[in-house]
C-alpha cells in the first residue's frame, strides 16, 4: 500500500517539480519547458505534473513565485547585521545584479515576462509586493534620516531602470567582456550615488 500523501509530502513533491522545471529553464530555455518534458526529467509518469500544475502557464507562475521568495530571502540575508541604510541599498542592488547574472532565464521570466504579462496571479503579486517591501525599507529609512535626496517612490524606479537596463544589455551580450561590465557597473553606481546621496558639507 503506497504511503499516504500528507500535505507536507505533496508540498515537497511540488517543490521538487518546480526545482526540476527551473533546471530545464536554465539549461534548455523556455521553449523546452513543457509539462511532458518535466515528467521525463523528474522521472515520473506523464500525468504527474498535471496533478500539481494545470498547464504551462501555471508552472511558469509557480517558478516565478518560488524564485521571488528565494530572491527575497537572499536580500534579507544580505542586509542582516548591516545597520547603515545606504549600505543596505548597495547590498540589495548587488544581490539583484548577482541573481540576474547567474540566472538570466529566471530573471527574464520574473522581471520581463512576469511583469509585462496581462494576467498576474494573486500569489505572484504578493511575492512581488513582499520583494518590494524589502528593497524599499532601507530607502525610506535613509530618506527619513536625510541621507538620500529622493523618496522611495521616485528613487526605486530610477535604480530599477539602471540595474534592469544594465542586466538586459549584459544578458544580450551588448556590454562587452567581463571587465567592461564591471567598469559599467562601477560607473553607473558612481553616477547614481552623485545624484541621490546627500553629501554633508
Amino acid at each position: 500500500m503506497p504511503p499516504e500523501l500528507t500535505p507536507e509530502i505533496i508540498a515537497e513533491k511540488r517543490k521538487n517539480l518546480i526545482l526540476n522545471a527551473i533546471g530545464i529553464l536554465e539549461d534548455e530555455g523556455i521553449d523546452a519547458l513543457t509539462l511532458r518534458h518535466l515528467a521525463v526529467v523528474s522521472d515520473v509518469s506523464r500525468s504527474t505534473p498535471y496533478l500539481y500544475f494545470k498547464d504551462k502557464a501555471a508552472l511558469t507562475d509557480a517558478i516565478r513565485i518560488h524564485s521571488l521568495h528565494d530572491l527575497s530571502a537572499r536580500c534579507k540575508q544580505a542586509i542582516t547585521g548591516t545597520g547603515m541604510h545606504v549600505e543596505q541599498m548597495r547590498l540589495l542592488g548587488d544581490t539583484l545584479i548577482s541573481f540576474g547574472l547567474r540566472h538570466p532565464e529566471l530573471y527574464q521570466l520574473i522581471f520581463v515576462v512576469g511583469l509585462t504579462g496581462r494576467e498576474k496571479s494573486k500569489e505572484f503579486c504578493k511575492a512581488i509586493d513582499q520583494y518590494k517591501k524589502i528593497i524599499e525599507a532601507p530607502m525610506l529609512a535613509a530618506y527619513v534620516d536625510g541621507m538620500i535626496s529622493l523618496p522611495p517612490e521616485r528613487l526605486n524606479p530610477v535604480l530599477w531602470a539602471a540595474i534592469h537596463g544594465m542586466l538586459m544589455l549584459n544578458n544580450a551580450g551588448l556590454t562587452g567582456d567581463d571587465a567592461s561590465f564591471v567598469q559599467l557597473r562601477s560607473d553607473i553606481e558612481q553616477v547614481l550615488a552623485m545624484g541621490f546621496v546627500v553629501t554633508k558639507p
